[in-house]
């Protein structure tokens, strides 16, 4: 799979290619990094679709794997988490039950608070719970809001 994660310190966005998940894959890039790691999008694809995608955003290679935050990958990613959010609605997640309904609470407070442009309290009056309650559910569910993209 092909992943992008970014670092919190000055936003640059590694696109890298995993056979594990992504999540695995940014924990062991935490290790040697002082900024915060957050995965932004996942896509299907191998290594040869891995550097088709480093060469498309070549101009804003900052080093290696690391690229800027431009506005064209910003826009790329976003297709990719709406593609991702489109196929989860479709797809039967395996797990247990509460991961499931984990997994849907998530969904559903991550599309209220896009549609809403993060507006806390219009997303929590669409969803008919407290701002308290949103409020707990973006910690847990460690909803961030970077430039536009969700983690």
């Amino acid at each position: 799979m092909v992943y992008f994660i970014q670092e919190s310190g000055n936003n640059s966005i590694k696109i890298g290619f995993t056979e594990n998940s992504a999540e695995k894959r940014m924990k062991t890039l935490q290790v040697g990094m002082p900024y915060k790691l957050s995965v932004l999008a996942v896509m299907e694809g191998d290594i040869k679709e891995e550097k088709r995608i480093q060469r498309r955003f070549l101009k804003s290679r900052l080093m290696g794997e690391w690229f800027e935050n431009t506005p064209e990958l910003i826009g790329f990613i976003k297709d990719i988490q709406l593609k991702n959010t489109h196929i989860a609605s479709r797809k039967v997640k395996h797990g247990s039950l509460k991961e499931k309904i984990e997994d849907l609470e998530r969904d559903c407070i991550k599309s209220a608070l896009m549609d809403s442009k993060w507006d806390v309290y219009k997303s929590a009056d669409g969803l008919k719970i407290t701002e308290r309650q949103i409020r707990y559910k973006i910690k847990k569910y460690n909803l961030l809001y970077i430039k536009g993209l969700f983690k």
